[in-house]
């Protein structure tokens, strides 16, 4: 392996930049990060004040890092939330398999990481019969990102409090 360079983005809803202390320096909505062949890297977001949804773009040279990331959610020193997120080219189109009911409602994510605006079709699968009870599409800005939960998605169909995927 060689030495590489991660440029870390750090993008709003909105597409514009996402300001935050990165290893403790900044404010800044972006920072390179050199990694030496075979090491790992722990790099510390921290802001203060309300949450802001946004999301991260890495891009790496002169060759993609073979990584997963590991993001973790903390306040103070207590463990919110942690996702473990393995790298991957961007895709053209995608099946999700997800499930709610009374205590779970699932979140959908999706960036854009291209610098013109994009149109994003999503459409909800009946898990039982296959056919397709609603769809729309989503507008996503340059760099933007979106973050709904399934009920918000798709607040008209029956029942959507209790999808089991299949």
């Amino acid at each position: 392996s060689i030495a590489t360079t991660g440029h870390l983005a750090l993008h709003s809803n909105d597409g514009s930049g996402l300001a935050a202390l990165i290893d403790g320096q900044g404010p800044q909505t972006s920072m390179d990060i050199s990694v030496a062949p075979g090491q790992a890297r722990e790099i510390r977001l921290t802001s203060s004040g309300p949450i802001s949804p946004g999301w991260m773009e890495i891009t790496y040279s002169p060759s993609d890092a073979l990584t997963t990331v590991i993001l973790q959610f903390r306040s103070g020193a207590t463990l919110r939330s942690e996702v473990g997120i393995q790298p991957e080219k961007t895709i053209s189109a995608a099946d999700l398999s997800v499930e709610t009911d009374a205590n779970l409602n699932t979140g959908i994510a999706i960036a854009n990481p291209d610098s013109v605006a994009a149109a994003v079709f999503v459409t909800l699968w009946d898990p039982n019969t296959g056919t397709p009870l609603t769809g729309g599409a989503l507008s996503l800005p340059p760099h933007g990102h979106v973050a709904r939960f399934l009920t918000e998605l798709f607040p008209t169909v029956n029942n959507i409090g209790q999808m089991r995927a299949k």
